[in-house]
């Protein structure tokens, strides 16, 4: 018995082929992918720990500096997903 005789005794034509697209995806994201390289100075990995901490406890700076810091670690990831071409939704 070859290797994919059995599923094919199991599966349809179909459900054979979306299972082959579904494994190359499955693939091809787990070898692919983006490095994300930081380069904070000291002063400003205090200052990012500090206001992670003082958002937790509501205070609005603090809530901003994360938000500006996290919008844009996003907008880089959109830039690196819009220049591979892949689609991703956007709910701005």
């Amino acid at each position: 018995m070859n290797n994919d005789e059995w599923a094919r005794k199991i599966f349809s034509e179909t459900e054979l082929e979306e299972l082959s697209v579904t494994s190359e995806k499955i693939v091809y994201d787990s070898e692919h992918g983006i490095v994300v390289n930081i380069g904070l100075s000291n002063d400003m990995c205090v200052d990012l720990i500090e206001a992670w901490g003082k958002s937790h406890h509501g205070e609005m700076a603090a809530q901003l500096h994360m938000l500006h810091f996290i919008e844009g670690l996003i907008n880089y990831l959109k830039d690196y997903l819009n220049n591979e071409g892949i689609p991703f939704d956007d709910y701005e």
